[in-house]
């Protein structure tokens, strides 16, 4: 099955912008368990599979509606959400769509998969109304692509907790979820996904982008494109907010704008100069907290953008903008970010 797949974080982060811990139980937070079980789940799926796999919100920046927000389109294809259960019960259950028969597949093998591996009660595939009739969990019933919320151990059973309360125990929950998924979508180890071009982009060899950003008093150095590796793969430094922001193609044009903290878009840019304040996004000394980019000329290629919220991690990539939604842009309102990633593909 090709199409691209989101393992996303529960809890974290609360309406009010505090910190959401989930469930407690014997002094563990769900939160905490649950990012280390989709990190194991996310880095199996890409390193034995090969899947096209991102994690979201391990790092606790997104409350629950801004998680839907970037979950309403079809860039994913599947989306799984990690949590622990609670309430004195034991065993693992999945939900799932109540009209979606393939969401019930994932939700039946990822419950399999993890009562097989611990050995605890595998309580099935489930589903949850409201009082409309209609799917209780938001990240089921508000986003886009099949979707499903993993429970995955009752954080306040003891015999639960001993199975995920380790890094161990984390990473085998996770490569459990990760086999399940793997299982559904017919891929085996060290196999590929094809992707639609929508989905899976390939990085054009032919068109490079470079940029330049801003923070505190001086222009940080030119970076070419990407890498997740180190330091030269991204623009910026951890912890000092963006406030302007300058990029060039080596054929064709890129068109940017960006969007300041507690105040408005301001002008697109194409390109950039080194002479005027036409010449990049931003305004100095006005922290960025939201970024559009598009291409000029280039039929068959996009861009795709990514930015790393201060503090925080980074979040899913963007391919060019809209003006309707979360999705059409990079950042989450009100929140600074402090490097950015650009990549060309090929569509």
């Amino acid at each position: 099955m090709a199409g691209r797949i989101c393992i996303v974080v529960g809890h974290g982060k609360s309406e009010s912008g505090g910190y959401d811990s989930g469930a407690v139980g014997f002094g563990y937070h769900e939160f905490k368990i649950a990012r280390e079980i989709a990190k194991f789940a996310q880095a199996e799926l890409k390193s034995a599979y090969g899947a096209q796999c991102d994690l979201m919100n391990y790092n606790g920046d997104l409350y629950l509606q801004e998680r839907i927000n970037k979950l309403k389109t079809d860039y994913y294809d599947f989306i799984a959400e990690i949590h622990l259960n609670a309430g004195g019960g034991t065993g693992t259950e999945v939900y799932y769509c109540h009209t979606d028969a393939t969401g019930k597949k994932y939700a039946e093998a990822i419950a399999e998969s993890i009562s097989e591996r611990f050995g605890i009660r595998n309580r099935g595939a489930k589903v949850r109304l409201n009082a409309s009739g209609k799917d209780f969990f938001g990240i089921i019933r508000a986003t886009k692509p099949t979707a499903v919320l993993v429970e995955t151990v009752f954080i306040d059973t003891e015999t639960d907790l001993e199975k995920v309360k380790t890094e161990a125990g984390q990473k085998a929950c996770g490569q459990a979820i990760a086999d399940a998924i793997a299982r559904v979508r017919g891929l085996t180890a060290e196999s590929t996904e094809t992707a639609s071009e929508e989905v899976a982009p390939t990085p054009a060899k032919t068109i490079d982008v470079e940029y330049q950003a801003y923070c505190g008093k001086n222009w940080l150095p030119w970076v070419e494109n990407y890498n997740e590796k180190n330091s030269d793969g991204y623009a910026g430094v951890t912890g000092k907010a963006i406030t302007a922001i300058r990029a060039g193609l080596s054929k064709g044009k890129i068109k940017y704008r960006a969007h300041t903290k507690g105040g408005k878009w301001y002008a697109w840019i194409s390109d950039y100069n080194t002479k005027n304040t036409n010449g990049y996004a931003g305004v100095l000394g006005k922290e960025i907290d939201m970024l559009q980019m598009t291409l000029e000329g280039l039929p068959g290629y996009a861009v795709e953008y990514r930015v790393a919220t201060v503090g925080g991690g980074f979040l899913p990539w963007v391919r060019d903008y809209n003006t309707k939604n979360s999705d059409g842009y990079a950042g989450i309102t009100g929140k600074p970010f402090d490097r950015l990633q650009i990549r060309i593909v090929k569509i």
